[in-house]
């Protein structure tokens, strides 16, 4: 009989910008305590993954179920970006001083007074101008096709921001020890095959965790992930980079997840060019430091060629180093639509439209029997550290679990 679980521990404190981390960290795990474990399988989830807490939870479920693993998801810092079905996991949408002076602009454009618009009654004002284009098309003088171009702040559930990804790479980690202890007792669990599976942002994250730990990695299994740091997404609203928009009949909303980042130097919260090469899974210096650690990890990837948000051609030069360097690395490059197959493969757009259950169900068979002879050894204390331009970062094993220092050159 399946057994589903959820904990609440302790995790990392934000190094960079020096932040403590206000809430525990939560995972969820399903499994079936009358059978002996294949792996242990981590869905590494991407924005919008906690949309539908039941239909995620289900997921998890189906895996652990059809394979005999410890499926396991980590509500990673940020994972909750986008509105859900559980209030408790549900991103804010906030009216910010940008957005307002939006809505002023336009209000001003039309030879409305625009004096008392603020936060407060932000939403009051945009409606009245989405009324007010609704009314002028109807009479013909507006284009049918126009949309109002409004914009809102996201606030990630539990006062959570955009961090870029080193916190939520250390959350997996966090979570895989406290398992271990309480499933495990202390190093049984860490003996199975590790593996973690993501799509888009998911599936970058399940790259970064590769890098930050490889000791505790046995395969990937990437959909869609970016090499690179999506730095304009970082940013956001400094880059005027949405990352999602909602469209209605008269109008658009675009939002900007909250985020503390700036490529202002003079501010405490610049994002520096070690902060971009620590977050690059395509840095060839650091590719290298991180086979010496691990050898053996198993990656493998699908990647639209012409996908428009992380362009293949970065994926194809990782991969290319992948292979110089010795690791079993296959990367599923999905060139035209003779490639699709309505089942697992349904678009050329980002993300295939292929869901993390569906790639998994595909790739786990295979990489389980690749590794199903290896012998796990996991030493009881790991450290790796990264050179960038002036800061070195370093992530190790303490006392009070897996975390992230920075040390100047």
């Amino acid at each position: 009989m399946l057994i589903n679980k959820s904990f609440l521990i302790p995790s990392c404190d934000d190094r960079e910008l020096n932040l403590k981390r206000k809430n525990k960290l939560e995972y969820r795990i399903s499994y079936d305590p009358g059978k002996t474990p294949k792996a242990l399988v981590f869905m590494v989830g991407g924005w919008g993954a906690t949309k539908n807490i039941k239909f995620y939870d289900f997921e998890r479920e189906n895996i652990a179920k059809t394979f005999d693993v410890i499926c396991v998801q980590v509500y990673h810092h940020a994972i909750h970006r986008r509105i859900s079905t559980e209030s408790k996991y549900s991103a804010k949408k906030v009216f910010e001083k940008e957005d307002v002076e939006r809505i002023k602009s336009y209000f001003e454009s039309i030879g409305w007074d625009s004096k008392g618009i603020s936060t407060q009654n932000a939403p009051f004002a945009a409606q009245k101008l989405i009324q007010r284009v609704a009314e002028l098309k109807s009479q013909g003088v507006m284009d049918k096709d126009y949309q109002l171009e409004l914009t809102l702040g996201l606030s990630p559930a539990r006062d959570d921001y955009e961090n870029a990804g080193i916190m939520s790479a250390i959350d997996y980690i966090n979570a895989l020890k406290h398992l271990d202890q309480i499933i495990g007792g202390g190093g049984s669990i860490l003996k199975l095959p590790k593996i973690y599976a993501g799509g888009s942002y998911g599936g970058y994250l399940a790259l970064l965790i590769s890098k930050i730990a490889p000791f505790y990695v046995d395969a990937i299994l990437d959909n869609s992930g970016s090499a690179l740091p999506q730095v304009r997404f970082i940013l956001g609203r400094e880059t005027k980079t949405c990352d999602m928009i909602d469209h209605y009949p008269h109008n658009q909303i675009q939002y900007y997840t909250k985020t503390l980042w700036t490529r202002d130097p003079a501010s405490k919260y610049y994002f520096s060019d070690d902060c971009y090469l620590i977050r690059s899974i395509l840095n060839p210096t650091h590719l290298e430091i991180q086979k010496r650690a691990n050898p053996r990890t198993i990656f493998v990837s699908y990647h639209s060629l012409i996908d428009e948000l992380n362009p293949s051609k970065d994926k194809q030069n990782l991969y290319e180093i992948y292979k110089h360097l010795g690791f079993d690395a296959t990367l599923h490059l999905i060139k035209d639509e003779s490639e699709l197959d309505g089942r697992l493969l349904k678009s050329l757009d980002h993300g295939l439209r292929m869901s993390d259950k569906a790639m998994i169900k595909k790739e786990l068979p295979i990489i389980l029997e690749k590794i199903q002879n290896q012998t796990q050894e996991i030493p009881s204390y790991n450290e790796i550290s990264y050179p960038c331009k002036e800061k070195i970062y370093r992530f190790k094993d303490t006392k009070e679990g897996f975390l992230c220092e920075i040390f100047n050159k």
